[in-house]
């Protein structure tokens, strides 16, 4: 069944999604399990997908996150809002594992934000 609506839709109709709307406060997560997984589904395969870092950093914006050194961990943020809502780690993403498979990330040395490599 073709739902002829959702052709006329772009990236900007879309409403996104607010994952939550309290800070992880140095908790591995502020997401009940159930929105974990469902977390986890949505950007698991960018995470698998990314062959690098700057790739890893551009999936995840396009999806409405940015990712954040807090306190030695990888932090998920949504862009939406600002909050950190969980370590990478909650959603099966150790940052050390990713380390070794991505290399050394780029980290702003202000906010620990990390970003992609100037081309």
């Amino acid at each position: 069944m073709k739902h002829e609506y959702l052709d006329d839709l772009t990236a900007h109709d879309l409403v996104p999604t607010i994952w939550s709307a309290k800070a992880r406060s140095g908790a591995e997560t502020t997401l009940d399990p159930e929105t974990a997984v469902t977390l986890a589904c949505h950007l698991v395969p960018v995470f698998e997908k990314a062959a690098s870092w700057d790739e890893l950093v551009k999936g995840l914006a396009v999806r409405g996150f940015t990712l954040r050194m807090e306190s030695g961990d990888l932090a998920l943020v949504c862009t939406a809002t600002g909050l950190s809502i969980c370590t990478c780690r909650s959603i099966g993403q150790d940052g050390p594992t990713l380390a070794k498979r991505l290399g050394k990330p780029c980290v702003s040395g202000g906010c620990g934000s990390v970003k992609a490599r100037a081309a």
